[in-house]
């Protein structure tokens, strides 16, 4: 695999990397009994895993000024059980391949860096020459721009690997190629109505599209 020596590939965090997804609904679930939102079980998964982040908090019903309590206090939690949180099957073999390719490789998460510092540490895939935190839930795209312009990213060189409707939405705002991974949030019928560059069902396709 030949590489453009300027070629950053960006990883988000959750549900792309780390397989967050059922901690964070457990987590969740925990707040909801004690605010009364609409809880997640294996019967609504499916259908909010269909609808982009607006729809979702609409769906359970999560007020948008207890948003930020919410996502500040799953992050403080997903913090003291980073060791009960599985890599994806088969990440780890592209990030050896992509780092030993001599791509640069970060990632740019909503999660904080802590977390993912843990993580990383945990699971032993210190590849990456930076992470960036997005603060905000609604600010992917400014959380990319915030990166390109920090890192000095020309976003020509830029492939950006995630999860979500919301990256897709991001990216195209920042005039940047996407990946749409297909073991995440979104399902891969959600993700292809919103036209990503290349749609990755199982890690080693990322391979074949960088």
């Amino acid at each position: 695999m030949e590489r453009n020596k300027n070629q950053t590939i960006l990883f988000d965090f959750d549900g792309t990397i780390a397989d967050t997804i059922q901690r964070f609904t457990d987590i969740y679930n925990q707040f909801a009994l004690k605010n009364n939102f609409t809880l997640v079980n294996d019967k609504n998964l499916q259908e909010l895993r269909s609808k982009n982040t607006q729809e979702v908090i609409k769906t359970l019903h999560i007020p948008l000024r207890k948003l930020p309590y919410l996502t500040r206090n799953i992050l403080k939690q997903i913090k003291t059980e980073v060791h009960r949180i599985q890599l994806f099957d088969g990440v780890k073999d592209v990030l050896e391949n992509l780092k030993e390719s001599g791509y640069q490789l970060g990632i740019i998460s909503t999660n904080n860096v802590k977390n993912i510092r843990l993580f990383v540490d945990h699971h032993d895939i210190g590849y990456f020459h930076f992470i960036f935190s997005c603060k905000k839930i609604f600010g992917k795209y400014r959380g990319l721009l915030k990166a390109m312009k920090k890192f000095r990213l020309n976003k020509e060189n830029i492939i950006y690997i995630a999860d979500e409707i919301r990256d897709i939405d991001a990216c195209r705002k920042a005039g940047i190629r996407i990946i749409s991974v297909c073991w995440g949030f979104n399902s891969k019928a959600a993700l292809s109505v919103k036209n990503a560059d290349y749609l990755a069902e199982i890690p080693a396709d990322i391979l074949k599209y960088v």
